[in-house]
């Protein structure tokens, strides 16, 4: 999440390329989090329970708002 707020920064700032770094960079985290996510869903439905009960699973929330907002940026 603090890579693409990193990235949005970076776009206000007129820094581009980096910005964009950035964003490839979340963008590839936000992906295997994801993946993380389904196979835990998939194998382990009992530890996925658990975990989404607490308040540290609504940072996929906001890692996804967060590269949303960038994503809109784009030209």
């Amino acid at each position: 999440m603090a890579t693409g707020i990193l990235s949005v920064a970076l776009h206000q700032t007129n820094h581009e390329t980096l910005s964009r770094i950035a964003l490839t960079l979340a963008g590839a985290a936000w992906l295997a989090l994801a993946g993380d996510f389904v196979a835990r869903l998939l194998w382990d439905r009992t530890r996925w329970t658990k975990e989404a009960a607490t308040p540290a699973a609504l940072t996929a929330i906001a890692a996804t708002t967060v590269l949303g907002t960038r994503f809109t940026t784009l030209d």
